[in-house]
């Protein structure tokens, strides 16, 4: 089946998230961190696209990402198919195993308010709360950067002047990074506006090329979970994919509230 085509942003900013094909680990060392985030500044830079916030987790990423080329509005996929194919390479190099690294087809969201663009940075950060640290505390995400803090084995990454001019100053962005509301955007990811046809190309679309629909009930927990998690990442309703996979929707609802709350 075709690929359900990107959603393109008006203000050129996207959500994007890529996940460890079966959820499995995408990070085993503070070295897999770093050459992550030095692939991601060298896609971007070759494809025009800013860097505006991130957070790394052991076995996904969000990012935020801004495209400056109004020529090529698809360059943060070209971008992102650049980066997740290098890191799979070193990944399987670096830890002596061979396959996909991630799920095939990353996470899209296009943001098209200044409200919402607030609100998935936020969310961004906040992803650090699940790995059981405060959100300024945690290593892996680009907070530190907007606190005025430079680490010499990163540098500086992100654009930061779109969020902190839309929060009006560094400080006020700290603070809705803290305290600020995320619960609009939050609901745009779990709901979205698919109808059922729109719904079932997107969980065709995320599914691993050796898995059909009917087969993911039956799947290790482990698989069957990455795969809930993405098709919700994609967009559809718990009830969608109930109806799709027929798994029951206290189960999806349990296996993807930790990234989908």
């Amino acid at each position: 089946m075709p690929r359900v085509a990107r959603e393109l942003s008006e203000s050129g900013l996207y959500h994007i998230t890529a996940r460890g094909v079966g959820s499995q680990l995408i990070f085993y060392s503070d070295d897999h961190y770093v050459k992550f985030l030095d692939m991601l500044a060298q896609s971007c830079a070759t494809h025009r696209i800013a860097i505006i916030a991130w957070c790394l987790m052991a076995n996904h990423v969000h990012l935020l990402l801004e495209n400056e080329d109004d020529e090529r509005p698809d360059g943060f996929s070209k971008a992102m198919h650049s980066l997740l194919c290098r890191y799979a390479m070193h990944f399987n190099h670096t830890t002596d195993r061979v396959g996909h690294v991630f799920q095939n087809r990353f996470g899209c969201s296009a943001i098209n308010s200044d409200r919402y663009a607030l609100q998935a940075a936020t969310y961004i950060q906040r992803n650090a709360l699940d790995a059981g640290f405060e959100v300024d505390e945690y290593p892996w995400s680009s907070f530190q950067e907007y606190a005025g803090v430079c680490r010499d084995d990163i540098g500086w990454l992100c654009k930061t002047d779109v969020l902190i001019g839309l929060a009006g100053s560094r400080e006020g962005l700290i603070e809705y990074f803290m305290n600020g509301p995320c619960d609009d955007y939050r609901a745009s990811c779990r709901t979205g506006r698919l109808n059922d046809g729109e719904a079932l190309d997107r969980a065709l679309s995320v599914l691993p090329e050796d898995v059909a629909l009917h087969e993911v009930k039956a799947l290790g927990v482990k698989r069957r979970n990455g795969i809930l998690v993405s098709m919700r990442e994609a967009g559809l309703l718990v009830k969608q994919i109930g109806r799709f996979t027929g798994i029951g929707i206290s189960t999806i609802s349990r296996a993807t509230s930790r990234v989908m709350p």
